[in-house]
């Protein structure tokens, strides 16, 4: 299969059109987003759902599974940005923080792999406790133990940050 050269750019993110995924990930957000701004005003127990669904979802995607290797794309990560910029400042909870504060930890995370390795970070996906190993079609190659190990830094930092947004929810000082 002959691959297409890939233009980089600052941060080493790439430019290239968002796939059918990437614009169903980024409607759904849109959609989800717009309901709670525009129908759920009136509706604190829905309003309450959506917020709660809107923070803690994308949040726990991005520092727990590779979707956050879309982020490479200018274009999502852009686009990504301005919805949960959206969000945050269209509601009044720490919890609309963790979105935020997840995709710019990846971000972190990814660029010292770069600078480190001088490739794309690959992370693994977390379930029950267990790290498993993720192919990225884009990169051709399957995460490393460094890629691993990033991942548990990036995890942790970021259970870490939810820890904080939801206790920040809740009215506890920490």
């Amino acid at each position: 299969m002959e691959q297409k050269a890939r233009k980089f750019t600052i941060g080493e993110l790439e430019f290239r059109s968002l796939s059918a995924t990437d614009t169903l990930y980024l409607s759904s957000f849109l959609l989800i987003l717009l309901a709670n701004i525009l129908f759920f005003k009136e509706l604190p127990k829905y309003r309450l759902t959506t917020l709660v669904f809107l923070s803690f979802l994308p949040g726990i995607l991005t520092i727990s599974t590779p979707f956050g290797l879309r982020f490479r794309n200018v274009w999502f990560s852009l686009i990504w940005l301005l919805l949960v910029l959206v969000f945050a400042f269209t509601n009044n909870s720490s919890l609309v923080y963790f979105p935020l504060a997840s995709f710019l930890l990846y971000h972190i995370v990814r660029m010292a792999f770069w600078t480190n390795y001088n490739r794309e970070f690959i992370p693994f996906e977390i379930a029950r406790g267990h790290y498993y190993r993720y192919r990225s079609q884009t990169e051709g190659k399957a995460g490393s133990q460094k890629d691993k190990n990033y991942m548990k830094i990036l995890f942790w930092i970021g259970f870490i940050i939810f820890l904080c947004c939801l206790f920040g929810a809740v009215g506890a000082k920490i």
